[in-house]
């Protein structure tokens, strides 16, 4: 994880749309995680970005990178959160 995504997280954090790619990756690589530890580095990651876009980010698009982080941190706490994550394409497409 965090050679894909650790410093990764400054660069994205200061672009909306990017944030928003960078949260929507955490999400599919979510769908092939099954352990507790796992999903837990994966919000640890939602959590980083989230802080850093706070300190680049103001307005709208701190708060579109906010409500994605939200909304993974979200389906990553409930038990079929695969099924969530899957069914909301939306989501999952990066509509950014």
């Amino acid at each position: 994880m965090d050679r894909s995504f650790g410093a990764l997280a400054q660069y994205c954090a200061a672009d909306m749309v990017a944030s928003l790619r960078y949260l929507n990756a955490l999400g599919e690589v979510s769908l092939d995680c099954d352990e507790p530890d796992r999903l837990t580095t994966i919000r640890l990651y939602t959590n980083r970005l989230e802080e850093l876009a706070s300190e680049a980010l103001k307005g709208f698009n701190l708060t579109r990178v906010r409500t994605r982080a939200t909304e993974l941190r979200t389906a990553l706490d409930q038990p079929d959160y695969k099924r969530r994550l899957r069914d909301g394409t939306a989501w999952l497409a990066g509509t950014a």
